[in-house]
């Protein structure tokens, strides 16, 4: 068949192509019950297949090792329940003030190293990369993944406190706080260690 209407499926009068469609998916699947349930068990029974399950491990290997896909899960960890009952401190920003924040970082980056794309670390001032590890068994840690950091650890994540870095530096520091930092420092001094 050529021309417009190619492809558009059987309609009302039983001709392809011709003709007002006899039903939508969409319409359907929200007005009538009994094909909602069967859809839903359809892709139920896909999504506990092999094939299903390996389609959606692709998809989230492609999104989670992209630069978009792996940022947006970084900042979803930090408003996840779990973590913030854990650290005892709830976000005090939102998920779009942190994207703007991480393009401040990135313009006072691209100023200070004009030939970067200013995705670098905060501390080290290396660059960052977005690789992650799906599946079973022992998970590898890149230390050079994005990661964002909470510059005063008894603060909670909010302007001002945000430092985006490599993971192998806000592993390092972890704990520390900006107290402890300070007191290591005057000893050193002290100690004439720098």
């Amino acid at each position: 068949m050529c021309g417009p209407g190619r492809n558009v499926g059987v309609t009302e009068n039983g001709e392809r192509g011709t003709g007002k469609m006899v039903w939508n998916y969409k319409e359907k699947y929200q007005n009538d019950p009994e094909f909602k349930k069967k859809e839903r068990l359809r892709q139920k029974i896909y999504n506990e297949s092999e094939q299903g399950r390996a389609v959606k491990l692709a998809h989230n290997m492609s999104y989670g090792n992209s630069e978009h896909g792996f940022i947006t899960n970084c900042i979803a960890a930090a408003f996840k329940p779990s973590s913030c009952r854990k650290r005892g401190l709830w976000p005090a920003i939102t998920k779009d003030e942190i994207w703007k924040e991480l393009e401040k970082h990135r313009l006072d980056m691209k100023n200070k190293y004009p030939e970067s794309d200013g995705n670098l670390c905060i501390y080290c001032e290396n660059s960052w990369t977005y690789k992650r590890s799906i599946g079973t068994g022992k998970r590898v840690k890149h230390t050079t993944n994005f990661s964002i950091d909470r510059i005063d650890n008894n603060k909670t994540y909010q302007v001002g406190n945000l430092g985006f870095c490599c993971s192998g530096c806000n592993d390092k520091k972890h704990h520390a706080t900006l107290e402890l930092m300070k007191n290591v420092l005057r000893v050193a001094k002290e100690k004439e260690l720098i």
